[in-house]
């Protein structure tokens, strides 16, 4: 069977468009939302690399006015050469729904993932990640994205002690460090990294291209 290429898949709130508070009318009817300076550019770089961008997967609930308005925000800020089908929008509703998604991603080939509250996506995946599994899923790395918005590296290191603590115990499973201070692997087995996590450089073309670079290395 052949892998298919390497995918990346997008969080949309912080991470393609900029947060706004709860109550705020923006949230709902005010689109587009303001976008990440760089974002366009940095999807540019990651497809050159080789990865696909895949589509945007959000915990926002699925439903019309929700979908219209993220759809939006999409068109209205030059997302749309990058998303151009319904299908890669994904309302998951729930952070454990999102994060089950990007594992079942992870079944067909490599998968990146952009986030900004690594530590919130990064407890689902590692749950799924030490459950008892079929073997006859297959399962390819997972590497996650986060997107620097000053508390990325506090959240990128809560993940890797959230994850030490999901290998205590566990022969099979292995907390380390990758060798380089900006980029750590969070969980591995003995055959394979299973998930890793690289702070990301402000968006550019260049910071795209390097990210989609580990993702490829991590396919190879």
């Amino acid at each position: 069977m052949i892998t298919p290429n390497p995918r990346l898949w997008s969080d949309f709130d912080g991470t393609a468009v900029g947060l706004v508070g709860k109550a705020d009318p923006r949230n709902w009817s005010k689109y587009p939302l303001p976008g990440i300076e760089g974002y366009a550019e940095f999807l540019t770089g990651v497809r050159a690399s080789g990865v696909e961008v895949a589509g945007v997967v959000s915990r926002r609930p699925d439903i019309l006015l929700r979908r219209m308005a993220t759809a939006r925000s999409i068109t209205k800020l030059g997302f749309g050469e990058f998303f151009t089908r319904p299908e890669q929008i994904v309302l998951a509703g729930s952070e454990e729904a999102k994060g089950m998604f990007v594992v079942e991603q992870s079944r067909d080939t490599t998968t990146g993932m952009l986030e900004d509250n690594p530590h919130k996506l990064g407890a689902v995946l590692l749950d799924a990640m030490t459950r008892p599994t079929d073997d006859t899923a297959p399962s390819h790395p997972i590497v996650l994205g986060v997107v620097s918005h000053g508390r990325s590296v506090e959240y990128a290191e809560k993940l890797y002690y959230q994850a030490l603590g999901a290998a205590s115990g566990m022969d099979e499973l292995e907390v380390k460090t990758a060798g380089e201070s900006d980029r750590f692997s969070v969980l591995n087995t003995r055959s394979m990294t299973r998930l890793l996590v690289v702070p990301l450089e402000p968006y550019s073309r260049q910071a795209g291209e390097a990210f989609g670079n580990i993702v490829t290395g991590m396919a190879a």
